[in-house]
């Protein structure tokens, strides 16, 4: 199991961030592996590639080819704000509040016009309250977006 923290000191561009992540054996309830990266606001995608990559070298993994960090960088939103909405609206969606997931993504997808999953997610919230011809829209969008995506996530 990967669990993790992040710490943000400062405010604005220049604030920094603290990013801890842990790999645990739930079954031993152990920690294997442990990363802390630092950086800012400016540099948080790659915080994220650097601690990503300093974990799966803690494991003995290969690298990421550049082809699936092209994918991966495209299946994330753009700017933190828009990060936090998505991952906001997925939450609700997971407990089945559909209305406040589709006021969250649809605030995401205004700041993040290229995110096909944030699109995508969109549509579910529609489609979950009954709006098939929003939702229906909103896929179509999302299918427009994908190019970039991995094999999986475009399907």
């Amino acid at each position: 199991m990967v669990l993790g923290s992040y710490l943000v000191q400062g405010s604005g561009r220049d604030g920094q961030f603290r990013l801890d992540l842990w790999l645990q054996d739930t079954h031993l309830a152990e920690t294997l592996a442990t990363v802390s990266k630092r950086g800012s606001e400016r540099q948080l995608d790659d915080l994220v590639t650097r601690t990503g990559s300093d974990l799966r070298g803690k494991l003995g993994m290969g690298e990421i080819t550049p082809r699936d960090a092209a994918s991966l960088r495209a299946s994330l939103p753009l700017n933190p704000e828009s990060a936090r909405l998505y991952s906001e609206g997925l939450s609700k969606m997971r407990v089945f509040d559909a209305k406040a997931a589709r006021e969250l993504l649809g605030k995401a997808a205004t700041i993040d016009l290229q995110s096909a999953l944030i699109r995508s997610a969109l549509a579910d919230a529609w489609s979950a309250q009954g709006y098939d011809e929003r939702a229906k829209e909103e896929s179509k969008k999302a299918v427009d977006l994908s190019a970039g995506l991995s094999r999986e996530e475009h399907l």
